[in-house]
């Protein structure tokens, strides 16, 4: 099909914003200090998880995008970085308080989710 590359084309850009939206809110201070460096002082080893559940997605859609098209790998790599994303913050659990979340919690649960079905997407249907 002709019309069938660009969809998957947009797929492998919304990929890549949701990554970086999830990386944003993992760097923007929110009430005096980033979600990043609270879990940096924490617990070292899982902020270097965190990080790269973002991280990956947005090098898979870069590289995805520069030298086309999506493998399915590369779609099964983002899709696994947002499913830890989805493990580490307990997603489930937050899903139900959404009004507690606040803009900051919904941009970021957003983004794990979003960027979780997305990647499934170009999974499951490849690139021609």
């Amino acid at each position: 099909m002709a019309g069938s590359p660009l969809p998957v084309k947009k797929l492998k850009v919304a990929i890549l914003l949701c990554g970086l939206l999830g990386l944003a809110e993992l760097v923007i201070p929110f009430r005096g200090a980033s979600m990043l460096r609270f879990w940096f002082a924490v617990e070292p080893a899982q902020s270097i998880v965190i990080t790269a559940a973002f991280v990956l997605p947005i090098f898979m859609a870069a590289v995805a995008l520069a030298r086309p098209p999506i493998q399915g790998w590369q779609a099964g790599v983002s899709l696994a970085s947002f499913l830890m994303a989805a493990v580490k913050f307990r997603v489930w659990d937050l899903l139900g308080n959404l009004s507690l979340a606040g803009l900051h919690g919904c941009l970021l649960i957003g983004a794990i989710v979003v960027g979780a079905i997305l990647s499934l997407v170009a999974l499951i249907r490849p690139e021609a």
